[in-house]
């Protein structure tokens, strides 16, 4: 059995006569190589930067402030993954700290809210919407 030849010119008669059988897609493009590698560095760049620029927004004259940052790093690092703190809910991270959790949770919440980031133990807090 041989194979028909590729006919490039080939119409076929179901075809919709306003298709224009054109594209505006820039097909040159696709082989231009891409600086992704940078814009991703950059763009990593920004959001620990935006993050850190959250983590340490306190007042410093506070003789509290490092227990503040302290509190606003954990926060952060709970929401973006749990397992960092071996999957333990905020309240149990809380016990850990000697705190009780409504001073993390409302933390929590913010930098969820601020970020856009949820994890599986925020799917009940009514303060992130």
């Amino acid at each position: 059995m041989s194979k028909t030849p590729f006919n490039d010119g080939f119409n076929s008669a179901r075809r919709d006569p306003l298709d224009r059988q054109e594209t505006d897609f820039d097909w040159d493009s696709v082989d231009e190589p891409k600086d992704s590698t940078d814009d991703a560095m950059r763009n990593a760049s920004e959001a620990i930067g935006e993050i850190l620029r959250w983590t340490i927004k306190v007042d410093l004259d506070n003789p509290r402030a490092l227990e503040s940052i302290g509190m606003r790093a954990i926060c952060a690092a709970w929401v973006i993954n749990p397992n960092y703190f071996n999957g333990s809910s905020l309240a149990e991270i809380s016990r850990q700290l000697g705190c009780h959790a409504t001073r993390l949770s409302p933390l929590s919440a913010e930098f969820s809210r601020i970020f856009k980031i949820r994890n599986r133990g925020q799917s009940h807090n009514w303060r992130i919407r």
